[in-house]
């Protein structure tokens, strides 16, 4: 198939192929949603389109046969994405995963300092294998954009490190007009003063929208963050603060729980008295950093609120001595340890049997100190992570200590962090955080209650949650809740009935019963809810004991959202999740004719094909109203391979309206040998989309072939 006609820059516009050229292309790309389904079909389809995906990517202003390099595409799209920001004001480039060479980064980034006007930037550049050199020429040309508002930009994946994230400090201080940040440094290696990008508030009086990815760094804070507060010394530098959205899950570093084996016995006999003294010792100790551990647990006074500093200093001066005398006793052990394995080598050599009685009495003797110092080895290391722990909590008490007192307007809230550093006092600044903003937060998200958690100091937050009479926005991670009672969640969130939009994360590792009461919670109150405005619904459900009896109030209550436009179950690996379940989901979305978007993931649940029969009848009732549809039927099971496969592809075809279509109904094992050819496809539709960006094809759904593509090249 040729393509005759082509793209030209710089008259902004695409002229459209030939009528049964777009419609090859349309029925090649909405085929792919099923393609999941049939490994071979999709690579007919990768082979047949390949050249005309490369076409479509070098079309050239001059000549059609003209075939441009990758790079000759991107310079072109760049040039045209410039030309178009010195009008627009506002430039958007995403260049996620691509290969981009450092010439061609470089030639965009010295491009920036042309366009000193501009008023939003949005770049991403996540994973360019970029160092805090390349970060510090690129703002280098940002600090050039006086009159920049708006800035989103993805720095995720790179090697920036914390002279990257200080160079980038810097730079948003002296970008005074800034309106809107929007920054991802996901594993980008920082460690050591990453919180410390809040000291931009006393530079930047005007920001009302402040969104921060620091997942996936080792944050280790001393006494950078106690030093932020003193900082904001102007009481009004957070006035017109409106949106606040931070992240920092972190992943702990791998510590080294033993020691290397000694190859040969080695000892010293003279030291026998020394050791037996080193263990006694050493026995006292582990005792009492154990009874430490335990007095440090307990949880302050709740109805304190000063985050109970002067305790944690204390823990931390606690867990230092502690840490230091561990690793004393630990070098004293390795010591001795060195000095027996010296003596038993003597012993050999001067002719001792290793059955000697003094030979086997010394061996004894270093099999002992072994497990003495691989038990301080492990306590060193409980030792190190709560020493750490504490650090994190004072990070999360001062964070929402600065949103407390020095905020006055904010609407959105949004913190990610590791539940397991939420106390008590945390939980009464997050009640007295929700008190004081009740009249305008409308958009609330906490994803850190995976903790063990006292129901009592969850009450209160909930208690004050109630009074959030204009939240639109309300989403709560419950992931691995250990608390000892229910909740009642019911009585906290009927309140709630300007409610538009609701994610609950429910997902558990086990079948607890508190975990059940969770579950009861939400049914009554989506069941009960006076509220008709509930315009989406988010549940994570996956590994949880959810079966009949908790399906049933659920599914009813979701037939009851008659405003729904939005549905997204994750019922991933749910055990007793059989075809009843999903007879009952089915039923309930019979009454959704509003509904735009549903997304279901039922794999690996106990589901039979009769199931995919189910979901595919109810497809058709509502082949109205969907526009994106997205499930995940894969099953262990056989019989799936290419169940229904026709079934699947004449129900899609009825869905007219469909803009995004993903369909996952079988695990095949082979799939991973098509990922090169897929993954080349895939850079071509990469950079389709990147010049969509600039405008837009017509007729040609690329999100379709999208999709699938990019899951496949994972």
């Amino acid at each position: 198939m040729e393509i005759e006609q082509f793209y030209n820059p710089q008259q902004q516009q695409l002229i459209s192929c030939r009528q049964s050229q777009q419609n090859d292309l349309r029925r090649c790309v909405q085929d792919v949603s099923q393609l999941d389904n049939s490994v071979p079909n999709l690579i007919e389809w990768l082979e047949a389109n390949y050249q005309n995906l490369r076409q479509i990517c070098s079309l050239d202003q001059t000549t059609q046969s003209k075939q441009e390099t990758e790079e000759q595409i991107m310079i072109r799209i760049i040039k045209d994405q410039l030309s178009r920001a010195s009008q627009q004001q506002s430039m958007n480039l995403n260049f996620c995963q691509l290969d981009v060479q450092p010439a061609l980064m470089e030639r965009l980034i010295f491009s920036i300092n042309q366009l000193s006007h501009l008023k939003e930037i949005k770049i991403n550049l996540s994973r360019q294998k970029w160092g805090h050199e390349q970060l510090q020429v690129l703002c280098n040309q940002l600090i050039m954009c006086r009159t920049l508002r708006n800035l989103e930009l993805n720095l995720g994946f790179n090697s920036i490190g914390d002279k990257g994230h200080q160079i980038l400090t810097e730079t948003l201080s002296n970008l005074h007009m800034l309106e809107s940040i929007n920054i991802n440094l996901e594993r980008c290696g920082l460690q050591r003063r990453s919180i410390s990008i809040l000291e931009i508030f006393n530079y930047l009086k005007s920001i009302n929208d402040f969104q921060l990815n620091l997942d996936g760094n080792l944050i280790e804070i001393e006494d950078e963050m106690k030093a932020i507060i003193p900082k904001f010394k102007s009481e009004n530098i957070f006035t017109n603060l409106q949106i606040f959205k931070i992240r920092f899950n972190e992943y702990q570093p791998k510590y080294s729980n033993e020691i290397q084996n000694t190859q040969q016995i080695n000892g010293n006999n003279s030291n026998q008295q020394n050791l037996y003294n080193q263990q006694s010792a050493n026995a006292n100790f582990v005792a009492q950093s154990q009874q430490n551990q335990i007095n440090q647990s307990v949880h302050p006074n709740h109805s304190q609120l000063d985050f109970n500093q002067q305790q944690n200093q204390s823990s931390n001066i606690q867990q230092q001595q502690q840490m230091q005398a561990l690793q004393q006793n630990i070098a004293l052990q390795q010591q001795q340890l060195q000095q027996l394995c010296t003596y038993a080598q003597q012993m050999v050599q001067r002719g001792f049997p290793q059955n000697h009685p003094q030979y086997l009495q010394i061996a004894a003797q270093i099999q002992q100190l072994q497990a003495s110092i691989k038990q301080n080895m492990h306590l060193s290391k409980q030792l190190q992570t709560k020493a750490t722990a504490i650090k994190k909590k004072s990070v999360i008490s001062r964070l929402l200590e600065i949103m407390l007192k020095f905020t006055y307007n904010l609407e959105e809230f949004s913190l990610a962090c590791p539940g397991q550093l939420i106390d008590s006092a945390c939980w009464e600044y997050f009640a007295e955080l929700i008190k004081a903003k009740a009249e305008k937060l409308k958009k609330f998200d906490f994803a850190g209650l995976n903790s063990n958690t006292k129901s009592q100091d969850m009450e209160y937050f909930f208690y004050q949650m109630a009074k959030l009479k204009n939240l639109t926005d309300l989403s709560l991670s419950f992931h691995n809740l250990q608390t000892q009672s229910c909740l009642h969640l019911e009585r906290f969130l009927k309140p709630l009935t300007k409610l538009e939009h609701i994610h609950i994360d429910l997902s558990s590792p086990d079948s607890s019963s508190n975990q059940r009461d969770l579950f009861q919670d939400l049914s009554n109150f989506i069941n009960n809810t006076e509220s008709q405005n509930i315009k989406s619904l988010d549940l994570n459900i996956s590994n949880s004991s959810f079966d009949l009896d908790l399906a049933l109030p659920l599914f009813q209550g979701i037939a009851k959202l008659r405003n729904l436009a939005s549905l997204k179950l994750n019922m991933q690996s749910c055990k007793q999740a059989c075809d009843k379940t999903i007879q009952l989901l089915c039923q309930a979305l019979l009454y959704q004719k509003n509904i735009k978007s549903l997304q279901i993931d039922a794999a690996y649940s106990s589901f039979t094909p009769i199931s995919i029969q189910y979901i595919m009848q109810t497809l058709v009732v509502l082949k109205d109203s969907l526009i994106s549809l997205q499930l995940n039927l894969t099953n262990r099971g056989e019989g799936f391979t290419n169940f229904n496969n026709n079934l699947i592809n004449d129900t899609v075809g009825h869905l007219q309206n469909l803009k995004k279509c993903v369909i996952s109904s079988a695990r095949n094992p082979k799939i991973s040998l098509y990922r090169q050819k897929a993954q080349e496809v895939n850079r071509m539709i990469k950079l389709c989309h990147l010049m969509k960006a600039t405008n837009p094809l017509q007729n040609f759904r690329k999100e379709v072939s999208f999709e699938v593509l990019q899951y496949l090249s994972q």
